[in-house]
Formats: C-alpha cells, structure tokens, sequence
C-alpha cells in the first residue's frame, strides 16, 4: 500500500496507526491487539483505519514489508568483494538500528513464521544477485551456505526479540562480525562460489 504523504510537519492518519498499532504489537500478540485500541492511541476514527488498511494484519504486513533491510545485502557483499569495504558493515547496521530493532520483534515467538521464510529469501535472493548469481541455479555448496548467513542472521535476531525488552542488535551484531569476516566472507568472495554442481543424490 502506498505510504500517504504527512500533512505539513503533522504525521499523517496512515503513519499514526502504524506507530500505534507498533506500540501495542511491541508487547502483545496480534490477536491481543484490537482495532479500537489502534483508534483511540492513533486518534482517528474507525473510518479512517479501514480507508487505510482492511484489517490489523495488514496494518502487519505493511511493517513487515518496511522492515526488510534491502541496503545489507549490498554492504556485505561489498565486504565481502572488497576488503576495503568491510569497515563500512558495522556503520551500516548503526544507521539501521531501529529497523533492526522492529525486525527483532517481528522475528520473536510471537512474529509471523512467514515472514521469517520471507525475509531469509529476500536476504538469500539479494546476496546471490549481487555476487553475479540467481538462486535457482545455485550450487549445493553455495546453497547450504547462504541458508546458514541468513538462518544465523534471523535467529540471532529472534533470540533478541525473545530475551530483550529493549533488544541491541547492533550490538550483537558487532560481536558476531569477527567470525562472519574471517569465515563467511573468504567464501563469499571466492570466485567459484555458486557455480552449478549436482545436488547430492537421496539417501535409502
């Protein structure tokens, strides 16, 4: 859904029932949220919710959607291809703090498992594209690699969202960035990573 644009300096209707469906989503379940709540913190009429959004989940989706950090892919596989790039990561994630923040809480216990699968594919899709690739002809090696980058980006995430009342995933991140420099990026930049290969045959 297209974003409505603020009437002057005011937030617009759109953007505060965004901001208050957050508030509630923060600490609740989306079946514990209700439409009146979002309403009465957003301060607009039940009229005005339903010309924007046809239910809370979508209110969701749209968060969701917001969420997804399309710059990371493009920074790590600078790193990753250019060794002078790599100390641009951690400023990277800085500048994304609170949308690492909200993407912790949309990847707790209480998120959607879909967006989980959704933003690892986005995350897997970006990375092979700009490493010159296409993830439907990826090699098996290249396959269980991005699988592990991008399962251990999420769960790291949701481990946050699930421990932390007010999660620092820039910190964390920055404590797992040694390992992923000195393991993940050697094969990220290795020139034969994702050639085609056969995928091993099925056991029994």
């Amino acid at each position: 859904m297209a974003r409505p644009r603020r009437d002057g300096d005011q937030p617009s209707a759109y953007d505060r029932i965004v901001e208050a469906f957050w508030r509630e989503y923060r600490v609740k379940s989306l079946d514990q949220v209700t439409v009146k709540q979002v309403c009465q913190a957003a301060r607009v009429a039940r009229a005005t919710f339903y010309r924007h959004f046809a239910n809370l989940a979508e209110v969701l989706e749209d968060i969701e959607q917001s969420a997804l950090m399309h710059d990371m892919a493009a920074a790590i596989v600078a790193a990753a291809t250019q060794p002078e790039a790599a100390a641009a990561v951690l400023p990277t994630l800085a500048g994304n703090r609170e949308r690492l923040g909200r993407l912790c809480v949309l990847l707790s216990s209480r998120g959607d498992p879909l967006f989980v699968r959704q933003l690892k594919d986005t995350m897997m899709t970006e990375l092979v594209a700009r490493l010159g690739g296409a993830t439907d002809t990826m090699s098996h090696q290249a396959r269980l690699v991005m699988e592990f980058l991008t399962s251990g980006f999420t769960g790291l995430l949701a481990y946050l969202g699930d421990a932390e009342a007010e999660p620092d995933p820039v910190q964390a991140m920055a404590a797992m960035w040694p390992m992923i420099e000195r393991h993940i990026l050697p094969i990220l930049s290795d020139k034969s990573f994702g050639q085609s290969e056969p995928y091993p045959a099925r056991r029994g």
